[in-house]
């Protein structure tokens, strides 16, 4: 049923552009992908399935961006822009990602892998607020600020978001001129409502449960930090980062760490780049075929909360006819608390336009 409603409007999207006012652009685009994991005898499964609208509205240095989730049901992103505002930078105002995390600030279109890291579990994500933000290819730096409330699911709903944190979130980076490498600092405050909190941590595929849980954890506010460093030279690109959250107020203190790093050859064809601005990967847009191997693990063990320790190792390969259309095949080995190794195959096809 849901892809049905996502062929609709695809197939409704021309029309509607057809029908705009002088002046005013619509733009539509949109994604389906498909999961096979060997979780529960190799089960197949809707991982994505969107529809975004951009448009300007006619209007000089405003545009408005929304994508509606299918598959989980809800907004993804959805929030005005003003560009140059009073020159001091783009305020960006709705439901959108915060500035935390190279690899969480990137595309899951366009990371390394099937999923993101286990690291970026420790990101923010996706909330409601305002930020300003500043990026000048004249300069080495970039940043960005601003104040959220959580939501109690990744999508803006309308019915469950808005009421979980209060949150003042910066991102600050230093760049070199070609944007070929990288660097970065991001923090977060929270103050959590009924004062407590919780971090699940996946294992880095969709189709399984969560490997970590804090359970909940009774603080007054807690902070998120990262450090990331990226470089690309050539077919090859490498990326590092590590987080860290604690919190206080709890009567006991708390401290959860977790850290990955990651490294991709293109075998052949468009090499990565770095995106201006979001200062994130860019989209490949020719053919291409890359190996990469990543290793991550996160420590959610600290005073009486027992959360375990776990590490996701892993092995892809993805191939691309375009920015649109590409597979990816991938092994993971899952441990925890040093128990026995599970061994995970995943594949993905991904379809967009």
């Amino acid at each position: 049923m849901k892809a049905l409603v996502l062929l609709i409007a695809v197939a409704c999207a021309p029309s509607l552009s057809a029908q705009e006012s002088p002046g005013i652009d619509f733009k539509f685009s949109g994604k389906a992908e498909i999961d096979a994991t060997s979780v529960a005898n190799y089960r197949s499964t809707i991982r994505r399935l969107r529809l975004t609208m951009k448009s300007d509205f006619g209007v000089e240095d405003i545009s408005f961006k929304s994508t509606l989730d299918f598959k989980s049901e809800g907004f993804k992103d959805i929030y005005f822009e003003w560009f140059d505002l009073f020159e001091a930078g783009t305020l960006r105002v709705g439901h959108f990602r915060e500035p935390f995390s190279f690899e969480a600030m990137t595309s899951g279109d366009n990371i390394l892998f099937m999923e993101r890291s286990m690291t970026t579990e420790f990101s923010p994500g996706r909330n409601v607020g305002a930020m300003l933000y500043q990026f000048n290819p004249e300069e080495k730096h970039s940043w960005a600020l601003g104040a959220f409330l959580g939501t109690s699911s990744p999508n803006f709903d309308f019915t469950n978001g808005g009421d979980n944190a209060f949150g003042m979130t910066g991102r600050f980076h230093w760049h070199t001129v070609d944007l070929n490498s990288s660097a970065g600092l991001a923090a977060s405050l929270r103050l959590p409502k009924n004062n407590l909190y919780s971090f699940d941590i996946g294992g880095e595929v969709s189709s399984s449960s969560a490997l970590l849980s804090t359970g909940d954890v009774i603080a007054d506010s807690f902070y998120q930090l990262s450090a990331e460093a990226v470089t690309i030279r050539g077919p090859v690109t490498a990326l590092v980062e590590a987080m860290l959250i604690g919190d206080q107020g709890g009567g006991e203190p708390h401290q959860f760490a977790s850290a990955s790093a990651q490294l991709g050859l293109v075998l052949w064809g468009d090499n990565h780049a770095i995106e201006p601005g979001r200062v994130s990967y860019q989209p490949i847009e020719g053919n291409s075929y890359e190996a990469s191997l990543r290793s991550s693990w996160a420590d959610l063990n600290s005073g009486n909360i027992l959360g375990g320790f776990g590490s996701v190792h892993s092995l892809g390969l993805t191939g691309r006819k375009s920015r649109d259309y590409f597979w990816r095949a991938e092994l993971n080995r899952q441990s925890v608390d040093g128990g026995d190794d599970i061994d995970i195959l995943q594949f993905r096809f991904h379809f967009g336009f």
